[in-house]
């Protein structure tokens, strides 16, 4: 019987996030590198409220600037039992339609109200995500692909010995039915370095809280063939030392594993105009004027009280260069005009005496 905890997509989905701000563009979008955390706004109430709610995910493809959606893998998901070698196609379909009824719940029941605003047409620019059921960019599995795409070289199949052979010496081949996923360095928007063993720690960390057994055991991974189609089912499983992951095998999934429950992280294609990061305050020098009636100078943000009543000075454009020396364009000059014009005064006293002494 196929189950799905339903709690858990909630809790592990939606990650808060201090201090967002969604990107307002209209022609170009970020550009975003394989692999990256970022942070989407799920809808349109969750964006203006600036509420520090964001779904959390990882990027899996390059895009540059000139398209609007992007494939994400979702850091959280539902733990769900139902994984059969033969059932793939119903399986996906099964948690899809479980996952966007969760959703909904979610919302109508006044609780996180995170619900996505998605829409079939991926050039309409209210959509947050593409719809979940679209053929082609709905909700789907990670795959091997998409683990391949993000992280290169650290998923690798396990070599073993060639087949047929017990020489020990025997060169070691590729075996293609089981992979490792190493761990590797990823980076959030704002470039803060952590790992993926780091994040997917996380992930289980809110998702044990519903299912212990199922959260620590893995997640589940889908292989396509060449024309698009489901091939295989896979499992990631976590190999634990500790509270940490020390190791993610990756083996095709048996009609056994139908009964024992995994990881669902879906993907989706997110809108990058939903990208809601961390701004850096841009910083501007003012001309101010201190109880003494003089002028200063100070290199701050906007918000800073202190400058309300203070000039911006457009003309300066980096702290070494917001004083008062160069703002009037004369003190930073002085000593170098005093030394100037003591050599010429030296000098034309010098030509006079010359002059007077010829005439003597």
């Amino acid at each position: 019987m196929k189950r799905l905890l339903c709690a858990i997509a909630m809790l592990v989905a939606f990650i808060p996030f201090v201090g967002v701000k969604a990107l307002n563009e209209t022609t170009n979008y970020y550009s975003y590198k394989k692999g990256q955390i970022v942070n989407f706004y799920p809808n349109a109430t969750e964006e203006a409220a600036r509420n520090k709610k964001a779904l959390e995910t990882m990027i899996v493809e390059d895009k540059d600037t000139s398209s609007r959606f992007i494939k994400a893998w979702i850091m959280g998901g539902g733990v769900y039992s139902g994984s059969s070698a033969d059932q793939t196609a119903a399986f996906i379909n099964q948690y899809k339609t479980a996952y966007i009824d969760l959703l909904s719940k979610a919302k109508a029941a006044d609780g996180l109200g995170v619900f996505p605003t998605t829409g079939a047409e991926t050039d309409e620019k209210d959509n947050y995500m593409i719809n979940f059921n679209d053929t082609s960019k709905g909700m789907d599995l990670i795959t091997l692909d998409d683990l391949k795409t993000m992280f290169g070289d650290a998923l690798s199949p396990v070599l073993t010995a060639t087949t047929g052979t017990t020489d020990p010496s025997a060169a070691l081949v590729d075996n293609t039915d089981n992979y490792t996923l190493s761990d590797v360095e990823i980076v959030n928007r704002v470039g803060e370095k952590t790992s993926l063993y780091d994040e997917l720690e996380l992930v289980v960390a809110v998702a044990k809280k519903i299912d212990e057994a199922g959260a620590k055991r893995g997640f589940y991974v889908l292989e396509r063939n060449a024309s698009g189609g489901i091939k295989q089912m896979w499992i990631a499983e976590f190999t634990w030392n500790g509270n940490d992951i020390s190791g993610i095998q990756l083996r095709k999934a048996v009609t056994a594993d139908a009964n024992t429950t995994y990881l669902f992280m879906p993907t989706v294609y997110v809108n990058k105009t939903a990208d809601c990061h961390e701004e850096t305050p841009e910083n501007h020098c003012y001309k101010c004027v201190n109880e003494n009636g003089k002028f200063i100078f100070k290199w701050t943000t906007a918000g800073d009280k202190e400058v309300e009543k203070c000039e911006v000075q457009n003309d300066i454009t980096s702290k070494k260069d917001c004083s008062e020396l160069v703002k009037t364009g004369v003190e930073s000059h002085i000593l170098e005009f005093a030394i100037v014009a003591a050599l010429c005064v030296i000098a034309l006293i010098v030509v006079k005496r010359k002059d007077l002494f010829k005439t003597i």
